[in-house]
């Protein structure tokens, strides 16, 4: 089932600072990956553990809404689970960032009830302007039947051209938001299993290689123009 993301987005920011997961003072943990590092600047909260699995993030969450008395609830029937924390991804000398994909999966049980999933990816430019912003909705798969296991994602490709990265048009450094809500009302229950979020990154020739492409092409349009 479906919920509107502004107005769950909304209550999960309430939530969170009503839990205490939010205003508490974190110090930075970076994790090196294959052509990236992420640095988390926020407390985890619901979203567990991380650790690095190549040029991904890898969550172990403790995310549950249920109608027992493991969460807090907001209203008399319904309960929340949410969360949001805040990752600086940072390429690699000789790569740069293109895109990010997120990935999520758990369980749930409806002996009667509704089940929710929402939340959102957001990346912010911080070497060019901080306006630079795209953010992509988190889209689970249809939650039906007494129970089952769901499937979410959310992916945003960073554009090519249009000020991203500051002068040089390449980017290195990103801001990720990753905020997630699960949500029950009557005799169901979500959970979280698993959540992780990958780095795309491409190459950046040296300059030495542009000066061997371009003492190329050069060699190349001299033969042409012997040959004309």
């Amino acid at each position: 089932m479906g919920i509107d993301n502004r107005m769950v987005r909304a209550l999960g920011a309430a939530m969170i600072v009503a839990s205490g997961a939010s205003g508490t003072a974190v110090a930075a943990t970076t994790l090196y990956g294959t052509t990236v590092d992420f640095t988390i600047d926020s407390p985890l909260g619901r979203f567990g553990e991380a650790s690095i699995a190549s040029d991904s993030l890898v969550f172990t969450p403790n995310a549950v809404a249920s109608s027992g008395p493991t969460d807090f609830y907001v209203d008399g029937s319904s309960l929340y689970a949410g969360q949001t924390v805040h990752i600086t991804v940072t390429a690699h000398s000789g790569y740069a960032l293109t895109g990010f994909d997120l990935s999520e999966s758990g369980g749930y049980a409806l002996a009667g009830g509704t089940v929710w999933i929402a939340g959102g990816l957001k990346a912010i430019d911080i070497e060019g302007t901080t306006a630079n912003q795209l953010t992509a909705d988190i889209l689970g798969s249809p939650l039906v039947g007494s129970g089952g296991s769901w499937n979410a994602a959310a992916s945003i490709a960073l554009p090519p051209s249009g000020g991203w990265g500051g002068s040089d048009a390449v980017v290195n450094s990103v801001t990720l938001t990753l905020s997630n809500l699960l949500f029950a009302a009557g005799a169901a229950e979500i959970w979280k299993n698993g959540a992780a979020v990958a780095a795309v990154t491409a190459p950046v020739p040296e300059a030495e290689t542009y000066l061997m492409m371009l003492a190329g092409l050069g060699v190349v349009s001299l033969f042409a123009r012997r040959r004309a």
